[in-house]
């Protein structure tokens, strides 16, 4: 039974991935429009993903998060080829400032969506 369970929690953790830098919603709600610096933000939260520098100066900077998981399916042999594939979560922050440096406005955006080929391709599982 010890061997069962164990291999059964390593195929399990096996199943997963993930990628990029998570933004905790808590440290979001510390930083203040217009006051809050990008050092700061930075200083709280890491090393953005993403950073775009506008024409007029101001900047964006974008903090991703994926987390992947495989479908059950896909380790059945034969029936993984049509029923298996992972779910994908993707989150995804963009802090904008002004060209001072100050922060500006805030956006969010999550997407959820399933990758595999046959009928699971695109579907995530519920």
């Amino acid at each position: 039974m010890k061997r069962f369970l164990s291999v059964a929690g390593i195929l399990l953790t096996a199943g997963c991935a993930s990628t990029g830098v998570q933004v905790d919603p808590g440290k979001m709600s510390t930083f203040e429009r217009g006051i809050t610096t990008r050092a700061e933000v930075e200083a709280s939260l890491g090393r953005p993903t993403m950073v775009q520098t506008l024409q007029d100066g101001k900047v964006v900077i974008t903090y991703t998060y994926a987390d992947a998981r495989v479908r059950p399916a896909s380790f059945i042999p034969v029936v993984g080829l049509l029923a298996g594939g992972s779910d994908v979560r993707a989150d995804s922050v963009s802090i904008f400032f002004d060209a001072q440096g100050r922060l500006e406005s805030t956006q969010s955006t999550t997407s959820e969506y399933g990758t595999g080929v046959g009928l699971s391709a695109g579907n995530p599982c519920p």
